[in-house]
């Protein structure tokens, strides 16, 4: 069931030649438990993406879907900054194509970067897709040079509620699945 709000959140998948993964995560998106804005960016897909990101049921499935599809691959990191300059939520939430989201996911961010005063980022708690029980990973950490550091080298971290945070002497930035950022932060990140 989704409660209905004024949305907070922006989910920015980049995408590439990742139909076969990206209708999974986007199912799993479909079910959370909160509303929020979408940003696909396809990266000059040709596997079939781009056609799909333009189809009518795709547009059905998610109104609130906005798509950004660039003419070459060019880059994770590109096409995350294309689709964050097109948000206008407080919070993004860069979430791979290869992944699937618990139904609660985007709501327990929020409630985390709620009411976890002078936090940057939080991610979620990564689980391997074939062995669920088993931690897939917490991300690196960033500190504020842009260095990165494995998570074993740690900044201040805290988990509450299954979700990483990290204090404001590093940024949490998961290998793999979401990173959640305050929009202003994100902005001086990026831009860094």
């Amino acid at each position: 069931m989704i409660r209905q709000c004024a949305m907070k959140t922006t989910v920015i998948i980049p995408n590439y030649n990742g139909l076969s993964y990206l209708k999974a995560c986007l199912r799993s998106l479909a079910a959370q438990t909160v509303s929020y804005a979408l940003i696909v960016v396809d990266n000059g897909s040709d596997d079939g993406s781009a056609e799909y990101l333009q189809s009518a049921g795709f547009a059905s499935a998610f109104p609130q879907a906005e798509t950004l599809l660039l003419p070459e691959n060019t880059g994770f990191c590109y096409a995350v900054n294309a689709g964050a300059a097109k948000a206008d939520t407080p919070y993004l939430f860069l979430l791979n194509n290869d992944t699937e989201l618990a139904p609660d996911c985007v709501e327990r961010l929020e409630r985390t970067m709620e009411r976890a005063e002078n936090t940057f980022s939080v991610a979620a708690k990564m689980l391997s897709l074939r062995e669920p029980a088993r931690l897939d990973g917490a991300g690196d950490l960033y500190c504020a040079l842009g260095w990165a550091f494995p998570m074993r080298m740690s900044c201040r971290l805290v988990f509450t509620d299954g979700i990483m945070i990290s204090l404001p002497m590093c940024a949490a930035i998961p290998e793999c699945l979401p990173l959640w950022a305050a929009r202003t932060a994100w902005q001086i990140f990026a831009a860094g």
